[in-house]
């Protein structure tokens, strides 16, 4: 008999570390942010589809938010200069990817189609 406690849906989460273009008044900034999905999903498939939704919506804006603070940092997709999926880093200093459920349903829909 299965625990209501367990999620049914098997899901992932990949710490993302990305370098971003740099802007005028900054230098090249590193930004951790972890991103949690509703499936599994390899790092190898992710880094793949997250470069090609990178590719496919380079205008978005997406949100990075704390967990512990709530700060918001909005961030355009065409500012990632490159991405690496992290295996662990010190938590403190992360942000979690606010997607709404467009972004997260079309985020989704890339990386199905670059993980087939």
């Amino acid at each position: 008999m299965e625990s209501s406690r367990i999620p049914a849906t098997p899901y992932s989460k990949h710490i993302v570390c990305i370098n971003k273009k740099k802007q005028v008044h900054e230098s090249r900034a590193q930004i951790y942010f972890l991103v949690e999905l509703p499936m599994n999903c390899s790092a190898e498939k992710f880094a793949l589809g997250f470069n090609a939704w990178i590719k496919k919506e380079p205008a978005l804006q997406v949100i990075l938010k704390t967990k512990k603070t709530g700060n918001l940092k909005p961030l355009f997709l065409e500012d990632i200069q490159e991405i690496r999926v992290m295996k662990k880093i010190n938590k403190e200093n992360i942000y979690v990817l606010e997607l709404t459920k467009p972004q997260q349903s079309r985020f989704i829909q890339t990386l199905l189609e670059v993980a087939n």
